[in-house]
C-alpha cells in the first residue's frame, strides 16, 4: 500500500462536519416540541450555521410564538437569517414548505425588533411575499402549501402589516393577478370546505352577537301586616326543615356506600323526597315539630 492510499484510508481522515450525535439530540427536542431548547442545543454544540442546522433553526423557530422569549446569544443568529438583506436570498434555495416557515419567521422578526411601522420594511416584505407567490404558483406543489403561503399574505401582511380592512375584494384582486389560484383552491381539505372556502372565511368580518342585559325588575316592600308576619314566619320554619332535611339526605347517602343493603336505603330515599314534599305543606301547623323529627333522627344517625 503505497503512502497516498494509507493517508485516504478512513482511520486516517478527520470527522468533518458536526458530531452526529449531538445533532441527533436537537433534533429530539424539536420532535418533542421543545423549540426553545433545541435552538439553545443548536448553539452550544455550533450547529446554527450548519447545513441541517440551518433548516432546523428555522423549523424550531417557527414553532416560537414570540421571539423575545429567546436569550442574548441567538439574537445575531435571528438577525443573519430573518432580516430583510436575507430574504432574497433565502428565496432562490428553498422549497415552499420551507418558504412558509421562513415567511412566518422574518414576519415574527418584523415585529421582535419593531419595524412593523417601517415603510421600506413592510414594503420590501410585501414585495418578497408576492415573489414568493409567483414562484409557488409556477411550481408544483401541494394544494395546502398554496393555501398556507395565500392565507399568510392575506392575514398578515394585508390585514395585519398594511393594515387592510377585511374584504373579498383582497381575495378578488389576487385571482385577477393569479388566473388560476381560484380553481386550485377548489380541492377539499381535510376539514371538510374547499381551501378557497377556508381561504376567503380569513376575510368575513363575523359579527359578535350583542350579549342581552336583564334588568331586574324593582322588589316591593312587603306590607307589615299580622297575615304577612304569619308567612314570613312559614318560610323561615321551611328554611329549617330543608336544612335538617339536607342532613338527613347525606347520612342516607352515607349509608348507601357503606350497607350491603343498598336497595332498602335507596327506598329510604325516595321516601325522604315523598315526605319532604308533604311536610312543606304541613309547616305553618307542625313545623316546629316536624323540625325536631327530624332533628331526631339526623342526630341519631350521627352516632351511626
Amino acid at each position: 500500500m503505497s503512502v497516498e492510499e494509507l493517508l485516504n484510508d478512513d482511520m486516517f481522515k478527520t470527522n468533518q462536519g458536526p458530531p452526529v450525535d449531538h445533532f441527533n439530540e436537537c433534533s429530539q427536542y424539536y420532535i418533542r416540541g421543545e423549540f426553545k431548547t433545541c435552538l439553545e442545543t443548536l448553539f452550544q454544540y455550533g450547529l446554527i450555521e450548519t447545513e441541517k442546522g440551518q433548516i432546523l433553526f428555522n423549523d424550531a423557530c417557527d414553532g416560537i410564538k414570540q421571539f423575545n422569549i429567546l436569550g442574548v446569544s441567538l439574537q445575531p443568529f435571528l438577525d443573519k437569517s430573518f432580516s430583510e438583506i436575507h430574504w432574497d436570498e433565502y428565496m432562490h434555495k428553498n422549497g415552499i414548505q420551507d418558504l412558509n416557515k421562513y415567511l412566518r419567521n422574518s414576519y415574527k422578526w418584523i415585529q421582535w425588533r419593531g419595524k412593523t411601522e417601517d415603510s421600506l420594511v413592510k414594503e420590501t416584505f410585501k414585495q418578497f411575499v408576492e415573489d414568493v407567490l409567483d414562484k409557488t404558483l409556477n411550481g408544483n406543489n401541494s394544494v395546502e402549501e398554496i393555501y398556507e403561503l395565500f392565507k399568510f399574505y392575506l392575514e398578515k401582511v394585508q390585514i395585519s402589516l398594511l393594515h387592510q380592512h377585511k374584504s373579498m375584494k383582497l381575495y378578488e384582486r389576487l385571482c385577477e393577478k393569479y388566473p388560476t389560484l381560484s380553481s386550485t383552491l377548489q380541492q377539499e381539505s381535510i376539514l371538510g370546505p374547499t381551501y378557497e372556502e377556508r381561504l376567503t372565511d380569513v376575510l368575513r368580518v363575523h359579527k359578535k352577537k350583542p350579549i342581552a342585559v336583564i334588568k331586574p325588575e324593582p322588589i316591593a316592600e312587603p306590607i307589615n301586616t299580622p297575615g304577612n308576619r304569619q308567612n314570613t314566619t312559614a318560610n323561615r320554619t321551611t328554611d329549617e326543615i330543608i336544612q335538617q332535611y339536607k342532613r338527613l339526605a347525606r347520612h342516607y347517602i352515607t349509608l348507601l356506600y357503606r350497607s350491603r343493603y343498598k336497595n332498602i336505603i335507596t327506598v329510604g330515599i325516595i321516601f325522604s323526597f315523598i315526605l319532604l314534599y308533604k311536610l312543606s305543606k304541613w309547616t305553618q301547623r307542625k313545623g316546629p315539630a316536624t323540625i325536631r323529627w327530624i332533628s331526631k333522627w339526623a342526630n341519631a344517625l350521627d352516632q351511626y
